[in-house]
């Protein structure tokens, strides 16, 4: 039997359009969070680099990864959840889990 893989719940659902119609208003909402998360971590990020580059300091750069590897995986999100991301969105969550110390993909 196949494992299932239980991804981070989100507060609206992904919905299908086309791309003759406007997306619906739970759509553009979901596609603003995913990108502004986005967003968010690659700031994260940068500034982690930055006070690595100016500081030395070895846990920035972890923390760096650990903000580009989020990116990462909301940039994926915001794409949509295609098969051919499958792995490495779970490898991301793999990471992502046993930074925060539990397992919430199962």
């Amino acid at each position: 039997m196949d494992k299932v893989h239980h991804l981070p719940a989100r507060s609206s659902p992904r919905l299908a359009t086309s791309n003759d119609r406007p997306l619906p208003d739970a759509s553009i909402n979901h596609r603003a969070r995913e990108l502004q998360a986005t967003v968010d971590h690659l700031t994260a990020a940068t500034h982690c680099m930055l006070a690595t580059d100016m500081h030395g300091c070895e846990s920035a750069l972890d923390d760096a990864s650990a903000a580009l590897e989020g990116a990462l995986f909301h940039a994926l999100t915001l794409a949509g959840a295609r098969n051919a991301d499958k792995a490495l969105r779970d490898l991301l969550l793999q990471r992502i889990n046993a930074r925060q110390g539990g397992d919430h993909a199962g």
